[in-house]
């Protein structure tokens, strides 16, 4: 009886354990976000016109994709990004109509960490935005060409997912971009 007993005590030991060291192989280990991003961005651009005393007021909601190099250390990192966007505000200028066909820019970024919820950044950049003109009985006049910008921000992560921003950008010596963003990190 002791060695049945026996038996049973150490075969259920053991299958206890084989139960509970197979559970935790069946669990995938917590993951940190890797250095992957996407945003969601709002651009509040004015343009001055060349030679006029004219000011263009356009808006844009953009999509950005970016992945994070983090020096060692953890204060400093650099992103290089690529953002994409669609005029959602037009213009109108005596009697012409100004709308934002599209939006392409590559930056990089490259951010100060000085706490890890609070973030600085510069952002120097190469885009193009492509605008239509329209005037009542004329042809419509397409224009965009690629410029060089400088910009800055700063940003505040909500979690180690999601950080907001506020930006502003300065391009081709003539347009400001103010802009807002929401970014994910996956």
């Amino acid at each position: 009886m002791k060695r049945t007993l026996l038996a049973l005590a150490t075969a259920l030991t053991m299958t206890s354990a084989f139960s509970a060291s197979a559970s935790v192989l069946d669990e995938p280990p917590a993951q940190e976000p890797s250095n992957w991003e996407i945003s969601v961005n709002y651009l509040d651009i004015r343009s001055e016109v060349d030679g006029a005393d004219i000011e263009i007021n356009t808006g844009v909601l953009a999509a950005g994709f970016g992945y994070e190099f983090m020096q060692e250390g953890g204060h400093l990192s650099y992103t290089p990004e690529l953002v994409l966007g669609k005029g959602v505000q037009n213009d109108t200028i005596g009697g012409a109509e100004v709308e934002v066909d599209s939006l392409v820019s590559a930056a990089l970024r490259v951010t100060l960490h000085p706490t890890e919820q609070f973030e600085v950044f510069v952002r120097p950049s190469y885009s193009k935005l492509s605008v239509t003109v329209s005037e009542f009985g004329q042809a419509d006049r397409e224009t965009g060409d690629w410029e060089f910008g400088i910009g800055a921000g700063v940003g505040l992560n909500v979690n180690e997912n999601v950080n907001v921003a506020i930006t502003f950008d300065r391009v081709a010596g003539d347009s400001d971009v103010l802009g807002a963003s929401i970014r994910y990190r996956f």
